[in-house]
């Protein structure tokens, strides 16, 4: 029954990526406690944090993206097994490819965590799922592309806000039974599109 939450605290300042911005956690009645590292540059635009907990394991899964103003953006994965006080961390990232707007979801029977996120790795674009396990620090293998092909493909990879051709800022990943569902915001050639995807565990 305990409420967690994760904030990004920054601002329009460097919303494409400052130093001066810093995410925490907060359990239901306690203190916020630092996940993202001191020296970590940290974007507010398309970088809405993701949590997911595993009460019976009792592990805190969040997902936050890493970058400047340069647009390589590496999806950053931190995983508690101490209500919060201390992180570790594994980064999904190439270098030189952009990685945003997370969603996370825990599998109940088995503990592995299922991440979604925008990625430019495939030109224009595409929306990828990962999945990790934690062992000393979270393991995490990129499984491919929930868009197209064989679905639409990207018409664009836009980070500008409002356009017809704009990410959208906010996606969701659910586990009903044994079905993942995932959704987000895609543009087309004709226009943009709320896309579903469903796949089984």
């Amino acid at each position: 029954g305990g409420l967690h939450v994760v904030a990004l605290v920054g601002g329009v300042q460097g919303a494409y990526g400052s130093a001066m911005h810093r995410l925490e956690y907060t359990p239901r009645g306690g203190e916020a406690h630092a996940v993202s590292l001191a020296d970590e540059k940290l974007p507010t635009f398309f970088a809405t944090p993701a949590i997911a907990v595993d009460d019976d394991r009792r592990r805190i899964w969040i997902a936050y993206v890493r970058g400047g103003r340069d647009a390589t953006w590496d999806l950053v994965i931190a995983a508690s097994r101490d209500g919060g006080a201390t992180w570790t961390r594994t980064a999904l990232g190439d270098g030189c490819a952009l990685h945003a707007v997370p969603a996370l979801a825990v599998d109940p029977a088995t503990g592995l965590l299922h991440a979604t996120f925008y990625d430019t790795n495939a030109m224009p674009g595409r929306y990828a799922h990962a999945t990790c396990a934690l062992g000393a620090t979270p393991s995490c293998i990129v499984r491919g592309a929930l868009s197209g092909p064989p679905g639409p493909r990207f018409a664009t990879f836009d980070l500008g806000r409002g356009g017809p051709h704009s990410l959208g800022e906010h996606a969701a990943l659910a586990i009903t039974g044994r079905a993942l569902d995932a959704y987000w915001t895609q543009p087309l050639a004709d226009g943009l599109y709320v896309m579903h995807a469903r796949g089984k565990l």
